[in-house]
């Protein structure tokens, strides 16, 4: 096995901090707009009544046993 020098050693050790803490200060930003602003719109509001019907498919692979044939039969 080759042994790797001391500064290359350093020089990943180092380079590997200022990757990880560019990694940090880019996750600690905000996508937040600056300017909140109030939604004054005229909007009609959710309420209670039912919408329109929704359909909604599944396709499972075939199987006549065990735990994908319960997937199968309760979708």
């Amino acid at each position: 096995m080759a042994r790797i020098p001391a500064t290359s050693r350093r020089a990943l050790l180092f380079g590997s901090a200022a990757v990880s803490a560019g990694a940090l200060l880019t996750a600690c930003t905000s996508n937040e707009p600056s300017g909140k602003q109030q939604d004054t719109s005229n909007a009609p509001v959710a309420d209670d009544k039912p919408g329109k019907p929704v359909t909604i498919g599944f396709a499972g692979p075939q199987a006549d046993h065990g735990w994908l044939n319960a997937i199968n039969e309760n979708a």
